[in-house]
């Protein structure tokens, strides 16, 4: 194969510069470079035979390039090609699954990183350790669509962390929610549920269970609700979302689990972006003892609360007893500690 250098006009992600090969791909195969260096010169993305996106980082000459194909849809090996007249030894990871795209592309961003941090040199044992790392993203699994309500959760879910973020740089960490924590986001002081609305009328939200509104022993729990509508201007989508989190800086391996915990598959992507929904009202409760909550110390007797089940309930914050104390989407407030 013939390779044609592309020069950027500077860093882009993995999945754009995919897209800007793919969109020059009648011109013939051809490499991008990225501004990324190992000791044996600029690793480049590129589409390979039948047009599929690769990442090939240089390798000094006489390093062993191991063939790994153990990972679904993912290959890792030695690739030469032509410099004039001059071989060029790579180590190349490609994707031969289509479906997967997106999440190769994010695999490539975390390498990417991973070689930045890296002594140079390490390139090898560098791209087999992120890969190893990637192994249960890449595994084929059934996933359908998220339905309009897990979008609009997750959607609400989503603008939180990316609030949190720009104050919080591990605030990654504190979304529990997908991993089966009682509340969406939890810190030392302060948890926060997160909860969705398309009330055209009334500003309702869905309470699930009979623990979901109560708070931690000597902590505080923050209810943030967001009111949104479909489309309109300045509309969101979860591809969107996602994109904006993963610019502030985050493990892409670590959100990607995070979301495939809660049902979104990146293969779906395409469909999710035609998902659009605006924001018409960010509403933040301190939920306290005279918040309206199905919980057990609003009983006399707590353990009457072993006798229901399946208790979901909704509560209309557009009720004059419940007041919030913000009404805008200034995460500050949800770390502080204060309600002032």
């Amino acid at each position: 194969m013939t390779e044609r250098v592309l020069s950027g006009e500077g860093p882009v992600s993995s999945e754009a510069a995919f897209r800007l090969l793919t969109a020059d791909s009648d011109n013939g195969p051809s490499l991008r470079e990225t501004d990324v260096s190992v000791s044996a010169g600029y690793v480049a993305h590129a589409l390979i035979e039948q047009g599929r996106p690769a990442l090939l980082v240089p390798v000094d000459a006489g390093t062993q390039v191991p063939r790994d194909t153990h990972s679904q849809g993912v290959d890792l090996g030695p690739r030469v090609l032509l410099d004039g007249s001059a071989e060029e030894m790579f180590l190349q990871l490609s994707c031969t699954e289509p479906t997967l795209g997106p999440t190769f592309a994010a695999l490539c961003d975390d390498i990417l990183v991973a070689l930045t941090a890296a002594p140079r040199g390490n390139s090898v044992p560098v791209c087999v350790g992120v890969l190893d790392a990637w192994r249960s993203l890449l595994r084929p699994r059934p996933s359908e669509v998220m339905n309009r309500s897990a979008v609009l959760g997750l959607l609400a879910e989503l603008h939180v962390l990316e609030r949190l973020l720009m104050v919080d740089p591990d605030a990654l960490d504190r979304w529990q929610g997908p991993s089966g924590h009682r509340h969406d986001f939890v810190t030392d002081d302060v948890v926060i549920e997160v909860k969705a609305s398309t009330g055209a009328d009334r500003f309702t939200v869905e309470i699930h269970g009979d623990r979901q509104l109560e708070g931690p022993v000597g902590g505080r729990l923050v209810l943030y609700a967001e009111r949104f509508e479909a489309g309109g201007q300045d509309s969101d989508s979860l591809p969107d979302v996602v994109d904006r989190v993963r610019r502030l800086g985050v493990s892409a391996h670590d959100l990607l689990t995070r979301l495939a915990y809660v049902g979104y598959d990146s293969k779906h992507m395409e469909i999710y972006r035609t998902m659009r929904f605006r924001t018409r009202e960010i509403r933040i409760y301190d939920v306290e003892a005279d918040f309206p909550a199905v919980v057990p110390g609003a009983f006399r007797d707590p353990t009457v609360l072993d006798a229901l089940s399946n208790v979901n309930y909704a509560v209309d914050l557009d009720s004059s007893g419940v007041v919030p104390f913000r009404r805008d989407g200034d995460v500050a407030t949800l770390l502080s500690g204060r309600t002032a």
